[in-house]
């Protein structure tokens, strides 16, 4: 059997061991293993994540972008306006919100976290689920002008929620995404989300799931005539 995983792989073996943490379950390794198709031994993935360890790594190690990446989006960003809300969706620890309140002029910064014990560590996180969270109507979050989106966690269903709210945020101007949204884009397509916003500028940066640099979106509202930049 392998023994080097992708990073689609640790990803999925991180939303997998979270199920069961979300369930107050201890991991069981045969179900992971059959879920992963066989692709790797019990042995394995346990080695990868240990039971004891699952809830921490889920929180302090795979979903995190770096302070230097974090650096990286606030000079991407460039102008940040004294009436900006910024808002980090799937918040984690709340670094990138807290460092964004620190290095910028931002009025509010707002995230929305799913795990409870994470949101209680920063007063500025909320606990809450993308799923069933409209966040365009929802205060604080209707009024987000800067939204930061790392769904390194996400489900299909989380990513598709997400995109039809940011799709109706009405404040909105920016999107900092490390996904890239409808990679194959063409000008029939007739997604609510290309139809108000527009791919502008790529950056590089860290983040604690993958030792290379990962790409770094920014997409900015679509104007009129406005065409997409290669990115």
């Amino acid at each position: 059997m392998r023994t080097k995983f992708t990073d689609a792989e640790d990803k999925r073996l991180v939303v997998l061991a979270l199920e069961y943490e979300s369930q107050r379950k201890r991991v069981q390794w045969k179900e992971v293993t059959r879920a992963m198709r066989g692709k790797y031994s019990a042995q394995a993935l346990e080695s990868r994540l240990p039971p004891s360890q699952a809830e921490r790594t889920i929180c302090d190690v795979f979903s995190e972008v770096l302070p230097a990446a974090v650096s990286k989006i606030i000079e991407m960003i460039g102008n940040i306006r004294h009436d900006d809300v910024f808002f980090d969706v799937g918040a984690g620890l709340g670094n990138v919100a807290a460092q964004y309140a620190v290095q910028t002029k931002a009025r509010q910064c707002l995230g929305i976290e799913k795990r409870p014990e994470l949101a209680q560590q920063r007063f500025f996180l909320l606990q809450g689920n993308v799923d069933d969270t409209p966040l365009s109507t929802t205060p604080p979050f209707l009024d987000a002008s800067v939204i930061f989106l790392n769904d390194f966690l996400f489900d299909e269903l989380a990513r598709l929620v997400v995109e039809e709210e940011l799709s109706l945020l009405q404040r909105a101007r920016l999107i900092i995404s490390t996904s890239r949204y409808c990679p194959r884009h063409r000008e029939s397509c007739r997604r609510r989300f290309c139809a108000k916003w527009v791919p502008t500028h790529t950056t590089y940066g860290h983040a604690s799931w993958k030792s290379e640099c990962i790409p770094i979106y920014m997409y900015q509202v679509r104007q009129q005539n406005c065409e997409p930049s290669p990115v």
